[in-house]
C-alpha cells in the first residue's frame, strides 16, 4: 500500500515550536499575544503580511527545523515500512520567500530523528493532486480541508489526524487521534 501523510502537527510536533519562535517575534512588535486559537500558525497573532514575511526570513529555519516527533510516529511509521509499505511525505512546508529550503530543512529533520521514507514532497497546496499522481492508497493530515479535498476522489482513504480539530464535524473518513489508532485502521484495510 502506498500511504501518503503530511509532516506538521501530523508526524512532527511543529506548532509547539512554532509558538516559541512566534512568541519571541512577537514581543518585538505589539506583543499582543495570540489572538485566535484556531492553530493556523502566523494567522493566530495580529500580524501585517510585511511582519509575517519578515518572521519567516528570520525564524523559518528555527521553528520548522527545531520540532520533534509525534508520540508513537516513528514506532509506527518504521513498523509499517518493515511491513512493505510506500511511505510518500507530502507537505505544504515552502520556502516562504526565504533564504531557507523547506525540502533542505525536512529532510536535515528526517535524517536526525530515522524517519522512514519513499520520496519527500513539498510546496504542495493542493494535496489532493498529489495523492492522484503519486497514485495513494491511504492519506493522512491533520487538515480538515485538505482531507475533505481529497476525500472526492473514492480511490483514496483518508484518515483525518485531529488532536485538535475535534471541534470539526467530519464524516468523510476516519478520524485518529494516535498513530497506534492510524496503524489499527491501515491493517484493517489489508
Amino acid at each position: 500500500m502506498k500511504i501518503g501523510i503530511d509532516i506538521d502537527d501530523t508526524i512532527a510536533d511543529s506548532y509547539d515550536s512554532f509558538l516559541k519562535c512566534a512568541f519571541e517575534y512577537d514581543k518585538t512588535l505589539r506583543n499582543t499575544g495570540i489572538v485566535s486559537k484556531k492553530r493556523l500558525y502566523h494567522y493566530d497573532f495580529d500580524w501585517t503580511e510585511e511582519e509575517i514575511s519578515n518572521f519567516y526570513k528570520v525564524y523559518f529555519g528555527r521553528s520548522f527545523g527545531g520540532v520533534t516527533p509525534k508520540e508513537d510516529a516513528m514506532e509506527i511509521l518504521k513498523k509499517l515500512k518493515d511491513e512493505g509499505h510506500q511511505i510518500v511525505y507530502i507537505t505544504s512546508r515552502n520556502n516562504m520567500d526565504t533564504k531557507f529550503s523547506a525540502y533542505d530543512i525536512t529532510m536535515e529533520w528526517m535524517r536526525k530523528y530515522n524517519v522512514p521514507y519513499d520520496e519527500v514532497i513539498t510546496e504542495c497546496n493542493d494535496k489532493e493532486a498529489i495523492c492522484l499522481r503519486e497514485k495513494v492508497d491511504v492519506f493522512i493530515d491533520d487538515s480538515e480541508s485538505q482531507c475533505t479535498n481529497t476525500a472526492r476522489n473514492k480511490d483514496i482513504m483518508v484518515i483525518l489526524y485531529d488532536e485538535f480539530n475535534m471541534h470539526v464535524d467530519y464524516d468523510k473518513s476516519p478520524r485518529a487521534n494516535t498513530w497506534n489508532e492510524i496503524y489499527n485502521i491501515i491493517k484493517s484495510m489489508e
